[in-house]
């Protein structure tokens, strides 16, 4: 089969369904073909590959912010500070492929080349597979595309305060879930031949759609394709137009294929249809305006198992018909059925018209003689209203519970107030609660008020107050009776340092304290046993808490008796003195040279210890005491679990030395502690494990490296401390290892899941520019770049990548004599090429 590479832009197959004259869909689907005949079996084209790219990407790996206005990293924010224009070839104005990303447009526009144009979207929120989480995009104007706003896949993202105007589409939400699109403006969103739909909804659940305003689009909002459980509440949905843009002509919502949607508390004025349910089941309408429709108020097709009370009805040409079934059009008294501008009386005493109201497949038993008969005077109950009494923190979370037994609650009426000034904006608020983050408060007494409103205006007072408690816990003084010197009291380290005449008894010290807490233990004036290093906790009057490391040193001693107690135990291997004991950076610590080596007086430790032979040669190469090793910690000793091992322990490492091998300092902090810890798979580390170090620490890309005998470690900031061994360690070096073009190691060596039933070893190993894959019948190899991306994306009955058809790697990507350059991995049962000007293709024996 000839190769050839896919570009199409799909609005969804929506066949036109309903009882309408004038209701039209629109079927956008055209493609273009870019076709190579080069004999290949099977191409693969991922996003990187396609015929065009966004002008703009916002990611954690590719951010373009700065281009087009400020990034705040912190909230990974962009907003932005000029407008835009996108030219033709783009398939997207901003592309946004990172989850946690907000786009603020600060009031700036974006501007495509109209339709047809080669600008598919505006923005598009969407990662490659998966789905992509907390998005915002608000406050930005957008024009001239195909579709203004594109959420593929997107949970928990909001589209808020926007304006949308002469698109195809206003915006787009396939498989979206748990999102909130509010405050936005869709309108006039016609460009195409026939006219569009403002908000559209496919295979999209969960979602709160609110306090929106759209009019002059095909059909204002549509909700297609098992798009269930979602909200729509509180928006003006007017002047929908024909199929040839005449005003009146489209629907203000039309549901199909979607059930338990609840559309609350909307307006639906001068469209052709009001509402248009055509399938889908269990949907609830209600409270809902529909007025000067030019067809129909409300018209179901198939749709069944919904309801419909307490809805005006006003003026529409046609008020309701049903072609449905088992559909209700009133719920029993109090709350009744709805209010037909053409059905007022007679009336009875409780506010229901006497007889039923019947049109083509339906019938209201209980219609309302008034408009908006149904709200009530009850006012919502509010409760729980916290914090309150005294708490212990300067960020309090400030809520309030509230409901409504009639009209329900109005959330856009939410009102909370903290000592007298609003703080609703920064709330979460819910048709039950209202949660208010607060940072940095002072200490002392706040008081919470507001108001709460129901649907019909009924209001309630919320009010409250707490005291924040005084986190204050600080050491201010601590002496004891002979001391030499002044206390050093270190607030930001949380340390105090006392000296002791040399020789003091250190077991019974009994220091005097002052602190600015409700409390210390141990307490003040209490013998304490200084031989291991003291902890004095202070605790605050809002009970945190603050632990002080207390440190008792001794006078230094006259140098010569420091070395010769030593001396004396080592003997005759020490050889004799060499000079004068001398002190290092003025003092107390020092050291002192032997014809075999070299004593230090490790002041802070108090102890003496020894440096000799090869170990000592390397000491002096890292600069001694002076370099990152610093002062010897311990003498030197055998390695555990290696054979005739060496090594001496320092405060900034260790250094070994093995028969073979010579001397090797570790002073990589985060790869030593990595090397002696305990394997994450069970068992003993350090040399035992990994051997002995080849190699002293070295830089490799913006981390650090260093080789043992069976293992590699790197380390830097984005990926931690990592290593690898066996077969994947020797495919490593054999690339440069960690100054090769795989750079540092991002996961460790694991098994492969799930695990592949010809290979139950095969393992992989993820570096920053490709993978290593092993197992015992393949060996080790590389996959890597735009290989790896149509390896991963590779997908059949087994399973994507190492689990389908191609198996595992059977050799490292090797070239191919194409023009301009090209390159192949092969596999067990198939191969991957790549070609500068074709991007990848794989081909399955």
């Amino acid at each position: 089969m000839a190769n050839m590479k896919v570009r199409s832009i799909i609005a969804p197959n929506r066949m036109a369904q309903g009882i309408s004259l004038r209701r039209h869909h629109l079927i956008i689907h055209f493609a273009f073909l870019i076709f190579m005949a080069l004999g290949l079996s099977y191409l693969t084209v991922d996003r990187a590959d396609a015929a065009t790219a966004p002008l703009y990407v916002l990611s954690d790996t590719v951010n373009q912010c700065t281009l087009i206005g400020s990034w705040d990293d912190p909230s990974k924010t962009c907003t932005l500070n000029t407008d835009i224009n996108v030219d033709t070839g783009y398939d997207a104005g901003i592309a946004i492929t990172s989850s946690g990303i907000t786009l603020d447009g600060n009031g700036h526009s974006l501007k495509g080349q109209g339709a047809g144009d080669g600008n598919p979207a505006g923005v598009e929120a969407s990662l490659i597979s998966g789905t992509i989480t907390g998005v915002t995009v608000k406050n930005l104007i957008v024009n001239g595309f195909d579709s203004a706003l594109s959420l593929h896949y997107c949970t928990a993202c909001a589209v808020n305060d926007n304006t949308l105007s002469n698109n195809g589409y206003g915006m787009q939400l396939y498989g979206t879930t748990n999102s909130s699109i509010s405050g936005n403006t869709t309108n006039d969103n016609n460009i195409f031949s026939v006219p569009i739909t403002g908000i559209y909804l496919s295979a999209s659940t969960g979602n709160m759609v609110s306090g929106n305003f759209a009019a002059g689009n095909g059909s204002n909002i549509e909700l297609v394709d098992s798009s269930d459980a979602n909200t729509i509440s509180g928006n003006d949905f007017n002047s929908s137009l024909d199929s040839s843009g005449n005003p009146g002509g489209g629907s203000g919502i039309s549901i199909s294929q979607s059930g338990s949607n609840s559309i609350i508390g909307n307006v639906f004025n001068w469209n052709g249809i009001g509402i248009n349910l055509i399938s889908g089941g269990g949907n609830v309408i209600s409270r809902n305006t529909l007025s000067n429709n030019l067809e129909y108020g409300l018209a179901i097709s198939s749709a069944a198992n919904s309801e419909v009370y307490k809805n005006n009805f006003i003026d529409n040409a046609t008020q309701a018909v049903n072609s449905g079934s088992d559909n209700s059009f009133n719920r029993a008294a109090p709350a009744g059925g709805n209010f037909w501008s053409n059905w007022t009386s007679p009336t009875g005493s409780d506010g229901f018209v006497t007889n039923p109201y019947t049109f083509t497949g339906g019938q209201d038993n209980k219609p309302w003689n008034l408009q908006d008969g149904w709200q009530d005077m009850t006012a919502p109950t509010v409760e729980n209203v916290i914090p309150s009494g005294t708490i212990a923190a300067v960020n309090p979370t400030i809520s309030a519970d509230y409901g409504d037994a009639g009209s329900g609650i109005n959330t856009a009426s939410v009102h909370i107030t903290l000592d007298g000034g609003e703080i609703t904006s920064g709330c979460a608020i819910s048709a039950s609660n209202a949660s208010c983050p607060q940072t940095g408060l002072t200490y002392g007494h706040h008081s919470i008020g507001g108001s709460v409103n129901d649907l019909s205006g009924n209001s309630s007072a919320i009010s409250g107050g707490f005291d924040i408690l005084s986190p204050a816990k600080a050491i201010t003084g601590f002496t004891i009776p002979n001391q030499t010197g002044a206390t050093t009291i270190d607030e930001s380290a949380h340390t105090i340092s006392v000296t002791m005449p040399y020789g003091t008894n250190v077991t019974a010290l009994v220091p005097t304290i002052t602190h600015s807490g409700a409390s210390i233990y141990p307490e003040s004036g209490v013998a304490h046993d200084f031989t291991t290093i003291g902890i004095y906790t202070v605790t605050a009057s809002d009970t945190s808490a603050q632990p002080y490391t207390v440190t008792i040193t001794l006078a230094d001693p006259v140098p010569e008796e420091i070395f010769l107690a030593k001396a004396n135990i080592i003997g005759a291997p020490l050889g004799s003195s060499a000079g004068a004991a001398t002190p290092i950076a003025g003092g107390p610590s020092m050291y002192k040279n032997y014809t075999n080596g070299r004593l230090y007086y490790n002041q802070p430790a108090g102890q003496v210890y020894w440096v000799h032979g090869a170990l000592l040669v390397k000491y002096d190469q890292k600069n001694r005491e002076n370099g990152s090793l610093g002062l010897p910690v311990g003498d030197e000793q055998d390695v555990t679990g290696v054979g005739g091992a060496r090594e001496s322990r320092f405060a900034g490492g260790i250094i070994y030395w093995g028969p073979g091998l010579g001397s090797f300092a570790m002073t990589d902090g985060n790869i030593l502690a990595r090397y002696l810890a305990d394997r994450l798979e069970g068992g003993a580390g350090g040399p035992a494990y990994y051997g002995l170090p080849t190699s002293d620490v070295y830089p490799a890309w913006d981390g650090t490296a260093q080789n043992m005998q069976k293992a590699i470690f790197t380390d830097n900031v984005r990926n931690g401390t990592r290593f690898v061994r066996g077969g994947v360690m020797v495919k490593y070096q054999m690339t440069g290892g960690p100054k090769g073009y795989l750079h540092l190691i991002k996961d460790e060596e694991a098994a492969l899941s799930p695990a592949l039933p010809t290979h139950g070893d095969a393992v992989q190993a993820i570096f920053e520019n490709g993978r290593v894959y092993w197992s015992g019948t393949t060996g080790s190899h590389i996959v890597n770049g735009g290989v790896y991306v149509t390896y991963m994306g590779y997908c059949d009955t087994g399973g994507c990548g190492p689990s389908s058809r191609l198996g595992l790697p059977i050799t490292d990507e090797y070239p191919l004599a194409l023009p301009g350059g090209g390159a192949r991995s092969r596999f067990e049962h198939g191969f991957i090429s790549w070609w500068i000007y074709y991007g990848s293709w794989v081909d399955v024996t």
